[in-house]
């Protein structure tokens, strides 16, 4: 983690706030992406549970980091009828 392109975690006194911690666009500029919570936990910017705000492609980014992005059953595919 120490070689990622912004620090992995940040500190209490570095919150950002209403913006992705690492591209810093604000929150009401991109749409949610929930992962599950023990992906969240493997690339969550701060020190506390279920906290931290990083935009989709700044989870993807760190989720390809890690070598978790994909794999076979991560996502299932679900057709419109």
């Amino acid at each position: 983690m120490n070689n990622y392109k912004h620090k992995w975690k940040y500190k209490d006194s570095e919150r950002p706030q209403g913006y992705c911690y690492d591209c810093r666009i604000p929150y009401g500029d991109f749409e949610d992406m929930i992962i599950p919570n023990e992906l969240w936990s493997l690339i969550n910017p701060t020190y506390h549970i279920g906290a931290g705000l990083l935009c989709p492609t700044c989870i993807v980014n760190r989720l390809h980091y890690i070598g978790k992005w994909y794999k076979n059953d991560l996502f299932e595919l679900k057709v419109r009828d």
